[in-house]
Order: C-alpha cells, then sequence, then structure tokens
C-alpha cells in the first residue's frame, strides 16, 4: 500500500552566499522538509498544501484522542464493577478507529499524487 521512498544516490554541490543559504534552510524547516526536498520541489515544480495536510493531521489527533478518552471510561466502568454499556463503548472506539484510517487512507493519496 505504501509506495517505498527512493533512495537519492547523486550528489550535487553549489557556492552560494551565506545569506541566500540562510533563507534555503529556512524555507525548507518551514515547509518541514529539508533543504534538499525543497530545492527538489522547486525545480521540480511540485506544491505541497500545507494546510490540507495540517487538517487531516488534526482531524486525526482528535480521533485519537476520543479513542483515549473512550477507553478511559472502559477502564473505570470496569474497574468500578458496571459493565452496562460496555458494548456501545467499543463500538463507538471501532468507529472511530475506521475514521482515522480514512483519514490516513485520503493523507497518503494527497500525498502520494505529489510525487
Amino acid at each position: 500500500m505504501f509506495m517505498k521512498k527512493q533512495r537519492k544516490e547523486a550528489t550535487f554541490y553549489t557556492r552560494m552566499r551565506p545569506e541566500v543559504k540562510k533563507v534555503l534552510f529556512l524555507k525548507a524547516k518551514n515547509k518541514g522538509i529539508s533543504a534538499s526536498d525543497y530545492l527538489e520541489q522547486l525545480i521540480l515544480d511540485r506544491k505541497i498544501d500545507q494546510k490540507d495536510v495540517a487538517l487531516h493531521m488534526a482531524d486525526m489527533i482528535e480521533q485519537i484522542r476520543r479513542i483515549g478518552i473512550n477507553i478511559n471510561q472502559i477502564a473505570r466502568r470496569l474497574n468500578g464493577g458496571i459493565y452496562d454499556d460496555i458494548h456501545g463503548d467499543l463500538q463507538k472506539i471501532l468507529n472511530s478507529q475506521r475514521e482515522i484510517q480514512n483519514m490516513v487512507s485520503t493523507l497518503y493519496e494527497d500525498l502520494s499524487k505529489i510525487h
């Protein structure tokens, strides 16, 4: 399902002014990628929509947080001897897990379009 990351074997050395190098590394850092990947994207005219990626990640984090809350609720009920709706809580966890799987798939598809 996941694409194997291609190994970069070619090297390229260049000279530039220190202030240009500083800007290069700053821009790459702001995008969350290496300077090498940043230059590759510029050369190949690839664009990453970081806002979409960030939104997908925020949704996944929220779903994971909800799963944690549900697991804690189940543990409290079990420890307290209350077994009233464990099935319903487990179903909520499974539903949240499916949502996360769908979000990860969507995010993967979006990112795979870049390469």
